[in-house]
């Protein structure tokens, strides 16, 4: 039997060419718009508003919102439970591994004061020297500001609940800011929250003792 030969049969002309062919027809008008002079004269432009996207984009999503101290020199105890308390409200906290202070945003602090009162927390209050201790070298003079409120505070409901018939005493100061403007001074306001003693009142002259 004679042998006989298989000849392959070869593609037909054409078929992978047409897209190649394609693309690199889009390419050129590609090219050519980018060679038109006002693109050209635009490119830089485009280009500074890119990178300026960019790095806003990078710092929107690394900022943070500013932090205020709510309490520092707590006990364990008390640190624990207003941490999940401010955890449950839904009001970012930091804890500062050194000095164990709490902070809150800034924008929050007298919201999350607020819950805490209407919690009894924290149960034990700390002391204005502590807090004054607490406060770390460097700080802000907003932090400075809020940390020195902050132990007026204490100090004064430490000073209420030296009355017999007080159990625990909460102060919150309103302080207003300075001006070089003597009418536009505002006198300091204080609200006070007192917890007596069961069967206990207090007497009007006790009152102005403290006032």
């Amino acid at each position: 039997m004679a042998e006989q030969e298989i000849i392959p049969a070869s593609a037909p002309m054409g078929r992978t060419a047409l897209p190649l062919a394609g693309a690199s027809a889009r390419f050129g008008d590609f090219a050519r718009l980018m060679r038109q002079p006002a693109v050209a004269r635009a490119m830089p432009a485009i280009g500074l508003l890119g990178v300026a996207g960019l790095a806003g984009a990078v710092w929107l999503a690394l900022q943070s919102p500013a932090q205020t101290p709510l309490y520092a020199g707590l006990a364990d105890g008390d640190k624990a439970a207003v941490a999940e308390a401010l955890q449950s409200s839904g009001i970012g906290y930091t804890l500062d591994s050194g000095s164990g202070a709490l902070s809150v945003d800034a924008d929050r602090l007298h919201e999350a004061r607020m819950m805490l009162a209407g919690q009894g927390l924290p149960k034990a209050q700390p002391s204005g020297d502590s807090m004054l201790a607490a406060l770390p070298m460097g700080a802000s003079r907003a932090i400075e500001g809020e940390t020195l409120r902050a132990a007026r505070e204490a100090n004064l409901a430490r000073t209420i609940e030296a009355i017999d018939a007080v159990k625990t005493a909460r102060v919150h100061l309103a302080l207003a800011e300075p001006s070089v403007f003597v009418r536009e001074e505002k006198p300091a306001a204080a609200s006070i929250l007192l917890t007596l003693h069961q069967g206990r009142s207090l007497g009007e002259a006790q009152v102005r003792a403290r006032g």
